[in-house]
């Protein structure tokens, strides 16, 4: 399913990207600056061929017009850009505004600090630095719960709900299709969201509905949906090389 849809829905993705990226000022006010640019550009042909008091006037009064076009357009553009981002701010569209936010800013720079081992030794290697949190991980996870029979008999018993032994239905996977975020991050097996939102009314769900039940009555489940990304986000506080931060 994986390779069925990631190849082309990534070409699909990619060309809509493409499309849809948003252009800079100057690309989305081309038209207005394009007469005045072409106008100065032949005022400069006309100086450079006749030098002389007439065509450099000409040429100035093109700089200048092309100048205060440039300025109106500049101006105009961050204008609607702000009011777009402060209709998202009171509309609560979290989305929009981070969006406006990103345009106006542009991309985020990605700091990265070296980590340090468990001596204190600076770690510079990127290998090394993800040997280091494999490390980190597997000594993390490694520590096992003991639960001791006094505290099991300590906790009072429950009725048995027999209905949760039940496959679930296909309008149950539907219901959690509906429910899944658009603009979330695909997992290991690459396929965004909506991807499977919007193959849901094809024959996606039946054969999605059948891999889970077979999941389910077999036990066993696909390595690619038990793989997992880890995210390190730093905590504001402590040393950035410090996995523990």
């Amino acid at each position: 399913m994986r390779d069925t849809f990631v190849k082309p829905s990534t070409t699909l993705l990619w060309t809509l990207k493409q499309e849809k990226k948003t252009p800079d000022w100057f690309e989305a006010k081309i038209t207005e600056l394009e007469p005045v640019i072409s106008a100065k550009r032949v005022a400069l042909l006309e100086y450079k061929r006749d030098p002389s008091e007439k065509t450099l006037a000409a040429l100035r009064k093109a700089k200048s017009d092309t100048q205060k076009t440039a300025g109106y357009c500049a101006n105009k553009y961050w204008l609607n850009l702000c009011s777009s981002i402060q209709l998202s701010t009171d509309c609560g569209t979290v989305r929009g505004m981070y969006v406006g936010l990103k345009v106006a800013f542009g991309r985020c720079m990605v700091k990265t600090a070296p980590l340090t081992s468990e001596s204190g030794n600076i770690i510079i290697n990127c290998r090394k630095q993800m040997e280091r949190w494999a490390e980190y991980y597997k000594q993390l996870y490694s520590h096992e719960n003991v639960v001791t029979n006094v505290a099991i008999k300590g906790i009072p018993p429950l009725p048995a709900m027999d209905e949760l032994d039940n496959p679930h239905s296909p309008d149950e996977l539907t219901e959690v299709i509906d429910n899944l975020v658009s603009s979330k991050t695909p997992g290991g097996d690459a396929i965004p969201p909506g991807i499977i939102k919007a193959g849901k009314n094809t024959v996606l769900l039946d054969h999605l509905y059948q891999l889970l039940l077979q999941c389910w009555e077999e036990d066993p489940v696909p390595q690619g949906m038990s793989d997992t990304n880890i995210t390190m986000l730093y905590q504001n506080k402590g040393g950035h090389g410090d996995c523990n931060n």
